[in-house]
């Protein structure tokens, strides 16, 4: 949105055996407030058989003061390709925020 931020990345241990993720957060450098994430899952191996990368991204929006939402999310998982030239090759997905509705008004 053309406004400055913080970026920090982070990465799973290299000791770590289990499936986890690396990736970066990018934070609002007055609040710190997340305002986007990407991230990629580590060792597939061991998550998801058939899958060589997974991505997924997360826009974030502030409803109200300290009240923060995910607004937009994406992901691409990648799958290793089979024998069949039909064989699916990836998959995207794609959610968003439509609407928030409080079931009392807010303070």
């Amino acid at each position: 949105q053309g406004s400055s931020v913080v970026r920090l990345d982070f990465q799973a241990a290299e000791s770590l055996r289990e499936p986890d993720v690396d990736g970066s957060a990018y934070l609002d450098p007055v609040s710190y407030q997340v305002r986007h994430t990407s991230v990629t899952l580590t060792r597939l191996n061991r998550a998801a058989a058939g899958v060589s990368s997974y991505v997924a991204t997360a826009t974030f929006r502030e409803l109200r003061p300290n009240l923060i939402v995910v607004e937009r999310m994406s992901a691409l998982t990648v799958l290793r390709p089979g024998r069949s030239p039909w064989t699916i090759i990836g998959r995207s997905e794609l959610q968003r925020l439509s609407r928030v509705e409080f079931e009392r008004p807010l303070p």
